[in-house]
């Protein structure tokens, strides 16, 4: 292939002859690339003002371009013909992209007016030294039509990392107003030894409404590229170059709107295109049997990229990365006693699923990942008598797996047929049989001889629970309170994630176990040593989580944070419910107001979602980000002696909304000196469609109504 850099051939030499720490020729390389840029003919960027239709969002890509040249070729290189009498085989990758955008308020001119990026980057691959060099160019367009192009001097550059090796360019964008259009690119060249690229994805859809798109890729035929449209991306029309390419082209000018920005998934709303490029030599990497085919695969079948995924579970052989020594000899011992118990099928495989995890997490020989994990429960069930077959499925971030371009996007489980039940490795000290928010609801390929194709089980409402009872009482203006939290399901994720601490973990497993061992029972000798250190700090951070939970939670500074911990994970089948205490004290949320005290009684349950401005327009299906759920607060503050709370006052905080899509109620009273809140909210579903957005809003602004809500502590 001849080496195509947008449309110089000299860029190439240009690249080739820079010396690594020769900032001239950097300089020398980037000047010519502004020039080829500018000059390229892209009629899209001949604009020059954003259409009166869009003025009111605050940035808008008026037209993007995207180019992409990969190809390999034959490099000496004296270390790899030292080792292996061989030539290197390079991969050469120039990535550029350009847009016009146009400055509609001071918040995108805050966004656009500074830049931060690797200008140059040297290391070294598995076959010797690798670099990249990445440039920017900008373009400022004022509304009388003048056009001032960023001078290269106001660039800052840095050396960084080790002796220099890398170097970091800053850009404080001057004279930069709103009203103004940017035209701004970034241009990166790599050069890659006997390794592929790192996959592309072109987005049809961004964060900012954009008018115009187009890509433009050229790649060697004798290298494999693979690529998949999704959510009815447009597909590339295709052909080949005077030199035989691949030229990939696509472009449209049918204007996208911006993404929401919350409860939207991208992976399977937005229209993009994945792309992967394979080399046709790698030393040291594997190639998965579909890229054994070189040239093009335009959307593929998907299931070829099963079958690399269990050919490469065949490669790996997780089964080596298990335990070994007085370890293995443990977890024997274990699946044996487990035998002997004679168990039925579900509460037998709970029991090795949990043991397993404690055997490989606390181990010296072990590899605590899904590959080795799997694999190890696997061969326990069967020895078990117990079948499990390999299951792939993917995220929610990734491309459904009937539509699945890289073996690499899946995760693995495991499916017991006899139980009707899936396992997939510990994901946020989840119980077993747990399925991840983020996979709930997806596809799945069950390896049982035909492949079956199966829907992975969706939680409900009443699955995802999150109980919160607060107890609050005054002192002067300042909130003394303590909160318990209980969660099930998806909605523990987000408190294990960072509540589930190591000690607490192996304290857990000790009762589950009936063992006594603590953590230098479990370590070497020179990690023994440290363990006081290391204790102290991890102790210091946890009360740091809870903090800063709190004022999450309240939405402001909180103090004196005590006697807090987690009182259960959760991991067990038999049980699976999180629960953590926390005790604080909050200043701002009681006012004095004469003889009375106002209290923001609203802010004493969580903060909510506040759906304002352009946000409250949707086009867009919802996709909650933990699913259906069920969230109750029960709150009770004692009311300083002398005290009251008028029923003019009580009422508002009575309120009732409920829609097919969910509801928020709150019930307030007084009895006993004390002022009680119930308040409950409810999503009902994973997914809505747009059709329910003014439901959802109903019960949605009723919550944040409420955040805002104060009662008036009355002296009688």
């Amino acid at each position: 292939m001849k080496r195509y850099i947008l449309t110089l051939a000299t860029l190439a030499a240009l690249w080739c002859t820079a010396a690594a720490d020769d900032r001239d020729n950097y300089q020398q390389w980037a000047e010519q690339v502004r020039r080829e840029v500018w000059a390229k003919p892209l009629p899209a960027f001949s604009q020059k003002a954003c259409p009166e239709a869009y003025r009111q969002h605050s940035v808008v890509t008026l037209a993007a371009y995207e180019e992409l040249v990969v190809d390999q070729h034959l490099k000496a290189d004296i270390a790899m013909l030292l080792l292996t009498w061989q030539a290197m085989h390079q991969v050469s990758v120039s990535y550029c992209y350009r847009t016009l955008v146009a400055i509609n308020d001071e918040a995108a001119r805050d966004r656009f007016s500074q830049f931060d990026f690797m200008s140059i980057s040297r290391g070294y691959g598995f076959w010797g030294k690798e670099k990249q060099q990445a440039m920017l160019g900008i373009r400022i367009i004022k509304p009388d039509g003048t056009v001032r192009e960023v001078s290269t001097d106001d660039y800052v550059r840095t050396a960084e990392g080790r002796k220099g090796k890398e170097e970091r360019s800053k850009l404080a964008v001057p004279d930069l107003q709103v009203g103004d259009l940017m035209d701004v690119f970034t241009y990166s060249v790599s050069q890659l030894n006997e390794r592929s690229t790192n996959p592309f994805v072109f987005r049809f859809r961004e964060h900012y409404p954009q008018l115009s798109y187009q890509i433009h890729c050229v790649i060697d035929p004798t290298m494999t590229t693979q690529y998949r449209t999704l959510n009815g991306a447009p597909d590339f029309s295709q052909s080949t170059d005077e030199n035989g390419n691949i030229v990939l082209d696509v472009q449209t000018t049918k204007a996208a709107e911006a993404e929401p920005s919350f409860w939207y998934e991208p992976s399977s709303q937005s229209p993009m295109t994945m792309l992967y490029i394979t080399g046709r030599y790698l030393k040291g990497q594997w190639a998965p049997p579909s890229t054994v085919k070189k040239g093009l695969q335009a959307n593929p079948d998907y299931q070829l990229m099963v079958d690399d995924d269990k050919a490469f579970l065949k490669k790996a052989n997780f089964e080596r990365g298990g335990l070994s020594g007085k370890e293995a000899t443990q977890w024997k011992k274990y699946c044996n006693a487990l035998a002997a118990m004679n168990l039925p099928k579900e509460e037998h495989v709970a029991r090795l699923y949990t043991g397993l995890y404690y055997h490989l997490l606390f181990s010296r020989t072990g590899t605590m990942n899904a590959g080795v994990f799997l694999a190890m429960l696997r061969q326990a069930m069967l020895k078990a008598g117990i079948v499990g077959h390999q299951l792939f499925t993917t995220d929610n971030a990734h491309e459904p797996i009937d539509q699945l371009i890289s073996y690499g996007n899946t995760t693995w489980g495991l499916y017991v047929k006899s139980i009707d039940k899936t396992l997939f490795a510990p994901t946020y000290e989840m119980a077993p049989f747990t399925v991840p928010s983020q996979l709930q609801g997806r596809k799945a390929v069950v390896d049982n001889g035909i492949d079956q194709l199966m829907t992975l089980p969706q939680s409900t409402a009443d699955d995802n629970t999150e109980t919160v009872a607060l107890k609050a009482t005054l002192d002067g203006t300042t909130l003394c309170c303590r909160r318990e939290v209980r969660a099930t399901g998806a909605s523990k994720e987000p408190w294990c994630r960072t509540f589930a601490l190591t000690e607490d973990l192996l304290a857990a497993f000790n009762r589950y176990l009936g063992t006594d061992k603590t953590l230098e029972d479990l370590v070497g000798k020179k990690e023994r040593d440290d363990m006081a250190e290391w204790r102290r700090l991890q102790r210091e951070k946890e009360r740091k989580y809870y903090e800063a939970e709190a004022e999450e939670y309240h939405g402001t500074e909180v103090s004196d944070v005590r006697d807090y911990g987690t009182d259960c994970i959760g991991f067990r089948a038999d049980s699976s419910q999180f629960r953590m205490h926390t005790a604080y004290k909050v200043d701002g949320l009681v006012k004095r107001a004469g003889p009375d005290l106002v209290l923001s009684v609203g802010r004493l349950i969580a903060q909510q979602r506040k759906i304002e401005g352009n946000d409250r327009q949707r086009t867009d299906d919802v996709v909650y980000e933990f699913r259906a759920s069920n969230v109750r607060y029960d709150v009770e503050v004692g009311l300083p002696e002398g005290y009251t709370v008028t029923p003019e006052s009580l009422q508002p905080l009575n309120t009732a909304v409920a829609t097919s899509c969910g509801r928020f109620e709150a019930k307030a009273e007084v009895s006993g000196g004390r002022l009680r809140l119930t308040v409950v909210k409810r999503y009902e579903h994973a997914r809505e469609p747009v059709a329910n957005w003014s439901r959802i809003l109903e019960f949605v602004d009723a919550a944040t109504k409420f955040n805002a809500m104060q009662v008036v502590l009355t002296r009688q």
